[in-house]
């Protein structure tokens, strides 16, 4: 069997292990009984991730108006071995997908180690918190996304003459404002097109001067469904008094954003009780698989696994 090793990547509490939960339950919902599955081993932890989000929408919740996510650091890497089967019993794929808090790609102590395992991953999943991407003209997108730091960890990690075909993509999350047409003016294309400019050093590098072959896409995900983002509501400090939006973090030396993300519940139009409905999240994983097939095939034209 096949083994292919996936890096999450992205700022802190962008959303990563969001993309593996909601991804995994996609799956499990859009392929039930059908040729291909896919086969999580910590599925627990999986299950008890998606069981915590799905509370944020249960009966303890059923008379908030608003949520603000999680904004708590996080500080252990996670590895989910995972198997792709398929119907005729012979193929299968291993995918071991890595995620490392965000604040690895800022803190000078892992930067070794962030770029040994962007070495060793042949495909990297971006994860980019939507909201900071796009709001006020993405102002805080560098502060929160880290795309620069993200960007120069990766030219140093394939910068030393690799040649391997590699697959970067990017999955913008938390994108339910944009996707619901709301917005006068703004379409889902101008997704793409904000990460094309948010991550333009990054693409041009992974397109024009990486020395293997690199695919790049984006496969943005809706991960909660009955959320959207509202605004960006300042922290203040123990006086009470609202600390600036930017600040220097005395210990990295980089720019900090200062605030909460406020979400506004959704309710469903009949019973206007709050709805959980992740939507196109099985989207990097088919992603993924085509660019393995596409992989085997150009290695051999005549046959391939899957």
């Amino acid at each position: 069997m096949a083994n292919i090793n996936v890096l999450m990547c992205g700022g802190r509490r962008t959303g990563k292990t969001s993309i593996i939960s909601a991804m995994n339950r996609s799956m499990l919902e859009k392929f039930a009984n059908a040729s291909i599955a896919l086969q999580v081993e910590q599925s627990a932890y999986l299950q008890k991730y998606t069981n915590n989000q799905q509370a944020l929408f249960g009966t303890d919740h059923m008379d908030d108006d608003y949520y603000f996510a999680d904004d708590q650091p996080t500080s252990e890497m996670d590895t989910f071995r995972s198997k792709v089967t398929f119907s005729d019993k012979r193929s299968a794929l291993g995918l071991t997908f890595t995620d490392i808090p965000g604040e690895w790609f800022v803190d000078a102590a892992f930067e070794d180690k962030v770029i040994q395992l962007i070495r060793d991953n042949q495909i990297l999943i971006i994860a980019v918190d939507t909201p900071h991407l796009i709001e006020e003209n993405g102002k805080y997108h560098e502060v929160f996304n880290r795309p620069e730091k993200i960007t120069s960890l990766i030219k140093k990690a394939l910068g030393g003459g690799d040649d391997k075909a590699r697959m970067v993509l990017f999955v913008p999350v938390k994108i339910e404002k944009y996707a619901s047409n709301k917005i006068i003016g703004f379409h889902m294309n101008d997704i793409f097109d904000k990460v094309k400019a948010g991550y333009s050093d990054l693409i041009t590098y992974l397109t024009k001067s990486y020395t293997g072959q690199c695919t790049v896409a984006v496969a943005p995900c809706i991960t909660m469904g009955g959320m959207e983002f509202v605004n960006f509501v300042p922290i203040k400090d123990k006086n009470g008094n609202k600390l600036p939006d930017l600040s220097i973090n005395g210990r990295t030396g980089l720019l900090e954003f200062n605030h909460r993300s406020r979400y506004a519940y959704l309710d469903d139009p009949v019973t206007e009780i709050h709805f959980y409905a992740p939507k196109n999240c099985e989207q990097p994983l088919l992603y993924v698989l085509l660019f393995l097939i596409a992989l085997d095939l150009k290695r051999n034209k005549n046959m391939g696994p899957l």
